[in-house]
Parts: C-alpha cells; sequence; structure tokens
C-alpha cells in the first residue's frame, strides 16, 4: 500500500475501518495529512489486488478472535469447575478459611468477567446451598436422636441445594427443566465398536450392582432386613430423587443448554461423587461414584427422563443399606 500510494508511513499505519468505508470505495480510503492536526483532509488510493489481501487479512483477524475467544471461554470454563470441585471438597472437610476463598473467587469471576454469568451464578448457588445444608448437619450431629433419624434428615437437608438452584433460575429468569419425561428407550448408546440397547445396558447395570451387594447381603441375618427395613426405604427413595433431581436433573439440563454436553456431564458426575465426601466416603470411593454418575447421566440423555436413573439409583441404594455401608 506504502508503494502503490505514495502516502507516508505513519498515515497508512493510522487508518481504520472507519476511514475505508468513508470513502464508500473499495479502492479508496480517507487519511490524514501532515499539518493537519488530526483531520482526514486527503485519501488514498490502491489497486483491486491491495484491496483482495486486506478482505483475506481482515477475515484471518476474525479467525483468529474466533479461536481466542473459543479458547478463553473454555479456560474460564475450565477454571470455574476446578473452583467448584474445590468448594466441595473443602466445605465436605470443613475447610473454613479455604471454602471462603473458593466462594470468593467464582464471585469474583461472576462480577467481573461477563462471559457464562449464568453458569457461574449456578455453581456458586450451589455452594452456598451446600454451606446451609453442612451447617443443617452439623447441627443434628449434636442432637441426642438415633442414628437413622439423622441420617434421613441429613436426606431431605438436600432440598437446600435445591432451593438455590431453582432461586438462581427465577433470578436470572430461566425455566428449571430436569428432565421429567417418559422414558424413550430408541435411542442406542453408542460404543466405540459397538451399539447397545439403553434399556439393556439400564437392566444388565442394575441386573450387576444387584448380584455384588448380594455378596454382602446374605451375610446378614433375617432381623437385620426386619430391623432396617423402613429406614432403607426412606433413604432409598429420599436420598435417589433428591440427588438425581440436583445432579441429572437441574445441573445437567442446564449445562447441557448453557455450555456443552461433555462439559455438563463432567461436572454432574464429578461434582455428584466429591458430595460423597459429606457423608464420611473417602475420596478414591468418592470418584468411584463419579464413574456410577456417568452411567446415570448417560442413561438420562439417551431416554430424555430422569427417572431410569432414579430406579437405578433406588436399586443401589438398598443395596448399600443392607450391605452395611450407610449404617
Amino acid at each position: 500500500m506504502l508503494f502503490e500510494t505514495g502516502a507516508r508511513a505513519s498515515e497508512v499505519i493510522q487508518l481504520t475501518i472507519g476511514n475505508y468505508r468513508s470513502r464508500k470505495s473499495f479502492q479508496e480510503a480517507s487519511a490524514f495529512n501532515k499539518g493537519s492536526h488530526g483531520k482526514r483532509v486527503k485519501f488514498i488510493r490502491f489497486s483491486k489486488e491491495t484491496v483482495k489481501l486486506l478482505m483475506q487479512l481482515g477475515e484471518m483477524n476474525k479467525d483468529m478472535c474466533t479461536i481466542v475467544r473459543k479458547w478463553g471461554i473454555l479456560l474460564l470454563l475450565i477454571i470455574i469447575a476446578a473452583l467448584f470441585f474445590l468448594g466441595i471438597t473443602s466445605i465436605s472437610y470443613h475447610q473454613e478459611v479455604f471454602s471462603l476463598f473458593v466462594l470468593m473467587g467464582l464471585l469474583i469471576l461472576l462480577f467481573v468477567n461477563k462471559e457464562k454469568r449464568f453458569v457461574k451464578s449456578l455453581l456458586l448457588s450451589f455452594l452456598i446451598g451446600f454451606v446451609i445444608f453442612t451447617v443443617s448437619n452439623d447441627f443434628v450431629g449434636t442432637m441426642n436422636i438415633p442414628k437413622e433419624i439423622k441420617i434421613i434428615l441429613n436426606r431431605l437437608f438436600l432440598v437446600f441445594i435445591i432451593i438455590g438452584i431453582v432461586f438462581n433460575h427465577l433470578f436470572f429468569n430461566k425455566k428449571v427443566s430436569w428432565y421429567n419425561e417418559k422414558p424413550d428407550w430408541k435411542n442406542p448408546i453408542v460404543l466405540p465398536f459397538h451399539q447397545v440397547n439403553t434399556f439393556w445396558f439400564w437392566m444388565i447395570g442394575i441386573v450387576v450392582n444387584v448380584i455384588i451387594y448380594v455378596f454382602f447381603i446374605v451375610q446378614k441375618d433375617i432381623e437385620y432386613f426386619q430391623m432396617l427395613l423402613l429406614f432403607c426405604l426412606f433413604f432409598s427413595l429420599i436420598n435417589a430423587v433428591f440427588e438425581e433431581v440436583i445432579w441429572r436433573g437441574i445441573l445437567l439440563s442446564t449445562l447441557k443448554e448453557h455450555t456443552s454436553t461433555g462439559y455438563a456431564v463432567i461436572v454432574t458426575s464429578v461434582g455428584f461423587g466429591l458430595l460423597h465426601l459429606s457423608i464420611g466416603f473417602s475420596i478414591s470411593l468418592s470418584l468411584l461414584i463419579s464413574v456410577a454418575g456417568v452411567i446415570y447421566a448417560l442413561i438420562t440423555l439417551k431416554t430424555n427422563s430422569i427417572y431410569p436413573s432414579i430406579v437405578f439409583h433406588i436399586v443401589i441404594n438398598i443395596g448399600m443399606v443392607y450391605s452395611g455401608f450407610i449404617i
């Protein structure tokens, strides 16, 4: 452009898109002139070949900006997820100072960065509800009541998390959806080298878990079963419904809509596993439970319904109660 127009370097360097558009010609642009005191009093003219090169450069810059923005959003989502996982872990272990830093970190991101503001607020509202859940359970722990009642109350207090994330939806004027549909078994689960019927995948998963738990259950006597019957029914139903509504219901559907399916599955599955730290499970067992979370999420997404995962969850809860993992 310097050679074609004979303009000074400073005149070319200071050209903007507005200078180009102001001439209303593909081959002309308004320019500054030395001694004009910042006024555009001249124009420069260039060839059609230069125009083509400028167009290509503009497209390259646009593509580069798009790529940078996508990577920036991906990095932001990773940071949000990391803070969310750290928040669940620190709150579960009653690390008050560290938990406060995590909450403050999410809060700062919420106000400083406008990208994915609803997602940040959603996970922050979850953690605030989880804090109330933890404080409530600590209070119940000081009460002189049977252990079974304490465990049932512990599961009922999950409602604080549900209230938190529902309130967040209402604040942002978003619809609360949680896969409250009749199961559709037509969509197969596609594996790398094979397709699996979703219904049979669900059934096989239940049967395999029943077989595993039977190994522990047969070692108990009949009186043990009778003694825990009511507790088992209440615990299994409350725990399965509340946890599935939280993780595979509201959070999975919301994160899938506002991020991606993969991100939604990872965050809800890992978070689901880590939540079990609050009831005394080890970190290794909690991460193993995250694998179950992936299976629940997969079944929910394929059937477009939360109910198969609730049934699956109830069966596993019954097995855990009678195997001695809960009480």
